[in-house]
């Protein structure tokens, strides 16, 4: 079984939310970088 099964549902949405959260920073920010050559100042 899925170990997020164990968990109530607001558990899992407090443990996934914010790495998605972070996980998508991660990726956009990276993509940016790659796109511009330069930070978003």
């Amino acid at each position: 079984m899925p170990i997020w099964t164990k968990y109530p549902d607001h558990k899992k949405i407090r443990v996934l939310l914010p790495g998605f959260f972070v996980f998508m920073y991660d990726v956009s920010s990276a993509f940016l970088i790659h796109r511009k050559l330069r930070p978003m100042n």
